[in-house]
């Protein structure tokens, strides 16, 4: 499940092993930079932030996914 979401959010994990991946600090890999293994990510920007916010139970609004 761990890797499934790592994939679905574009974010480094170890079922990359030990390739040569340029990733942000908090492990989102862009699109540019993605290997064939997070190819199915259709994030352009890391979620991680909205993400947190969700398990600190707060509810989201518009502008939490606006840049």
């Amino acid at each position: 499940m761990y890797l499934r979401t790592c994939s679905f959010l574009g974010l480094n994990a170890p079922d990359l092993g030990n390739e040569e991946l340029i990733a942000d600090s908090d492990g989102f890999i862009s699109e540019e930079n993605r290997p064939s293994a997070r190819a199915s990510c259709s994030f352009k920007q890391s979620q991680l932030p909205p993400l947190g916010k969700m398990l600190n139970g707060r509810i989201l609004t518009e502008e939490d996914f606006i840049d």
